[in-house]
């Protein structure tokens, strides 16, 4: 076999692991997004109960 045809059978025996790979990967990374959204959501919440509370809303414009 020539060295591009054992690249080609190396890679068709292995794209299952690459593609689980780049799933768990993609989940990850989408799961820390999400993460971090919601923790943005919830801190500027808290952030504006808080200044409620202090009297000090937005100023108008």
């Amino acid at each position: 076999m020539s060295p591009l045809a054992d690249l080609f059978t190396l890679t068709a025996r292995h794209a299952g692991f690459v593609v689980a790979a780049y799933a768990l990967t993609a989940l990850t990374v989408g799961g820390l997004v999400v993460h971090l959204v919601a923790g943005h959501r919830r801190l500027r919440a808290r952030l504006a109960a808080l200044e409620a509370r202090a009297g000090r809303g937005k100023p108008a414009s």
